[in-house]
């Protein structure tokens, strides 16, 4: 027995455990480094301006940097107001999220705390929303293309932007007299659209 417990306790034994211990610490750190937080800037500004009534919309989005390059992205929001047509007014609200992946394509990018960052989403959002005197509930679902970047400005603290391409896979009616005017998470009510955020970020 003391001649296992002294062999437990020579300096080879305790090198290799430290090595080992090392070695799974490196074997993590190459899979993980890092949670992001981000807070869009941009679309609660944009949808009141844009907006013929008094609809706001905010998002955050939660991405995690796994390999190096790949950001596995998940992303909410929610819209609440009167939101107004061409011809309506009517009050709504909903909630939207995404789920995607961006990658960084820079060979640089795999040491560097910047990145430029290609990916996909698939957005749903549910709605709900008086018109016409009917209370409406919709459901839609769609499709985007997504480029951007983000700087490391300070220890922790992220800036960047993001523009994306929608493409909406769900169908229209036939009749356009109870569609939403707006989608939560998309946009203007149609084929296709476009949308950018500007964040502020922090890492974990």
């Amino acid at each position: 027995m003391a001649s296992v417990l002294s062999a437990q306790n020579t300096p080879a034994a305790k090198t290799e455990k430290t090595t080992a211990t090392q070695s799974h610490k490196a074997k993590s750190d190459s899979i993980y480094q890092g949670t992001f937080v981000k807070l869009d800037l941009f679309n609660p500004v944009y949808s009141l301006a844009r907006s013929k009534g008094k609809m706001t919309e905010a998002e955050v989005a939660v991405s995690v940097r796994l390999l190096d390059r790949l950001y596995p992205t998940l992303e909410g929001g929610m819209l609440y107001g009167t939101e107004a047509s061409d011809t309506t007014t009517y009050p709504g609200r909903g909630g939207f999220g995404r789920i995607g992946l961006d990658i960084n394509p820079l060979k640089k990018g795999r040491k560097s705390p910047h990145a430029m960052l290609i990916g996909i989403r698939i957005g749903t959002a549910f709605q709900d929303y008086d018109l016409q005197a009917s209370h409406i509930k919709r459901w839609d679902a769609w499709g985007e293309i997504a480029a951007g970047c983000q700087a490391n400005m300070v220890s922790g603290f992220y800036m960047g932007w993001t523009a994306r391409l929608k493409v909406l896979f769900t169908l229209k009616q036939k009749t356009t007299a109870t569609l939403p005017y707006y989608i939560p998470g998309f946009g203007k009510a149609d084929t296709m659209g476009w949308g950018i955020d500007y964040y502020l970020g922090w890492r974990f």
